[in-house]
């Protein structure tokens, strides 16, 4: 068991956490924390439908302004824009503070790319959800449609202090300010204790400078020993990306990655698809999830690191979307969530093989995926000259 970690002095002591799965237990725990705020609330999501969901959370958030809590909510204006003018004016007539994040062309400033990927819910700067999953149905699910797979973890501790900042920021647009949380005493050493679970919160945001998230990815994958288990929902890796993966194969480690079989973006699946060959040649084990969309993001290491939040291992979250994810160095907590995984990957999904591959790895099959992932390249660095601001200090 691994009895170390390189930089265990950046996280946090005395923090909660639990994750939860997308679906009603996500919710009812959402929904909770909404109805139990007392003072101040941050609502921060991608997506916010107009849909019987996203209506039940409207109402919660209405409710609590009305009962004196200041509300403070920004949704992004590409991921929710199927949020009507409607319910927008309702929120705001029920006081609460209702912002769209970077419209694609708003005055002086033009955004090409850059979104806000939150999923974040912070209460009293004591409890808070951060995660991937999206106010929506279909990740609530129904008897006849499954809940999309994805998931959130709640944090129960001073680190909410820190994520309430960072809504805060982005809700007075307040980057530039160098907000920084006040320190406990550092460990001497990086030792594990067993037993303690330690947290940190993690930003990329590459117009601002933060990525923290990429940063915390590579350094997971060149410090694993034994395994890495990654869920990717839109798992388009880079180069260097890729790179590491490799490397931690050959010194023994092996790695898992959960993907899904069916995509809301038929598109990226093809891109995804085109790298099947290499993972293979690799040894790297892949598994698409039947049945079900996966829109989930997380990677354990070693039965005792992880990561959860709203970041894909791909050119979007790397460089164009404001992301947030959750470390934990906690064996138990990983373990946990690992046991989850292989249940998955075992009952689940389908592993792919050289043998199923290429059953149905067809010359069309071959040039379409080649011809996806191209095309994602390319719009990648595209989004990427165009995420620079072309003018003013704000979204």
């Amino acid at each position: 068991m691994r009895k170390t970690w390189p930089d265990i002095r950046t996280y946090r002591p005395d923090n909660k956490v639990n994750w939860v799965p997308s679906g009603e237990s996500f919710f009812n725990a959402l929904f909770k924390i909404i109805s139990e705020a007392e003072e101040v609330l941050h609502f921060q999501f991608y997506i916010l439908d107009d849909d019987k969901i996203g209506m039940q959370c409207i109402e919660l958030l209405m409710k609590a302004s009305e009962r004196g809590v200041k509300v403070f909510v920004v949704v992004d204006a590409f991921g929710s824009n199927s949020l009507s003018k409607h319910h927008e004016v309702e929120m705001k007539k029920a006081g609460i503070n209702f912002r769209r994040f970077a419209p694609l062309i708003e005055n002086k400033f033009i955004f090409i790319g850059r979104r806000l990927h939150h999923k974040i819910v912070v209460a009293d700067n004591k409890i808070s959800i951060v995660g991937g999953i999206n106010i929506a149905d279909k990740y609530h699910g129904s008897k006849d449609q499954p809940a999309w797979v994805d998931y959130a973890v709640i944090v129960e501790g001073d680190l909410s202090i820190q994520l309430a900042r960072v809504c805060n920021r982005i809700w007075h647009k307040q980057f530039e300010a160098k907000v920084r949380f006040k320190s406990k005493p550092a460990k001497k050493s990086n030792k594990i204790e067993h037993g303690t679970m330690l947290v940190r919160m993690r930003e990329n945001d590459r117009l601002r400078g933060k990525n923290g998230i990429s940063i915390s990815h590579r350094q997971a994958i060149k410090t694993a020993r034994e395994s890495i288990n990654i869920v990717g929902s839109y798992f388009l890796p880079s180069t260097r990306f890729r790179y590491l993966l490799k490397r931690a194969v050959k010194r023994g480690v092996k790695i898992n990655i959960l993907l899904t079989d069916i995509s809301d973006v038929p598109f990226v699946k093809n891109g995804t698809r085109y790298l099947y060959s290499w993972m293979l040649r690799n040894n790297i084990h892949f598994y698409e999830i039947e049945n079900r969309m996966l829109h989930g993001k997380a990677v354990v290491v070693d039965d005792v690191w992880m990561t959860i939040g709203s970041y894909n291992i791909n050119v979007l979250s790397v460089y164009n979307n404001v992301e947030c994810n959750i470390d934990i160095i906690d064996d138990v907590f990983a373990k946990d969530f690992n046991r989850h995984l292989y249940h998955i990957m075992k009952h689940q999904s389908k592993e792919i093989t050289k043998e199923n591959y290429e059953r149905t790895n067809t010359v069309w099959n071959r040039l379409n995926d080649w011809t996806s992932y191209q095309i994602l390249r390319l719009i990648g660095k595209i989004l990427l000259f165009f995420t620079h601001k072309i003018s003013g200090d704000e979204e």
